[in-house]
């Protein structure tokens, strides 16, 4: 629905519902997000891979539970994602990240409030989220140094998780010098 191509830009009060693939794309450096909603998307915010330091901050995200289309091979299902941030150096602070699970052929339910791929330096502060199937998924041999500050994180969920990370040898791994403190 937005698409925010360049750096410096400042985008607040939108809500971006049904979007084709994200509410918010994030293609430049130093862009911010604030005081948004997104809704039945794949993603609600999507920071691309060559961003820097995005801030997505006082927002909502809700039930963004659709999963990308045209994944026909296994082990690439992709989708029901808060935000997904691949950029580097973003900052995601005091949002409310809600219901974010979907099912998927490959893993039987896929979905994260947060979920960091290929990422440098990402940090995640003083988030409230609930119902997510999982908190945060780290992947990709380059993500590293990521910071998960005082989140505060429920789910009744059977299969909900905090954290999901991948150390050597494992698929879509190793994800290096991750730090989590102070959450609940």
């Amino acid at each position: 629905c937005v698409v925010l191509r360049g750096d410096y830009l400042v985008v607040t009060g939108v809500r971006a519902v049904r979007c084709a693939e994200a509410g918010f794309n994030i293609e430049g450096n130093r862009v911010t997000v604030t005081r948004v909603s997104a809704s039945r998307n794949i993603r609600g915010v999507w920071v691309k891979e060559g961003s820097r330091h995005a801030v997505v901050s006082l927002s909502v995200f809700r039930r963004n539970t659709r999963m990308a289309p045209g994944t026909p091979g296994a082990d690439d299902d992709h989708g029901a994602q808060g935000i997904d941030i691949n950029g580097d150096y973003a900052r995601i602070s005091r949002n409310r990240i809600i219901g974010h699970r979907a099912p998927s052929r490959d893993y039987g339910e896929d979905g994260a409030a947060v979920e960091i791929y290929q990422a440098v330096g990402t940090v995640v502060d003083r988030n409230r989220a609930s119902g997510n199937l999982t908190f945060t998924e780290l992947g990709g041999p380059r993500t590293r140094a990521t910071r998960f500050v005082g989140n505060q994180v429920r789910s009744t969920l059977r299969n909900g998780s905090f954290l999901m990370t991948r150390g050597a040898g494992q698929v879509w791994g190793p994800v290096y010098g991750t730090v989590a403190e102070g959450n609940r």
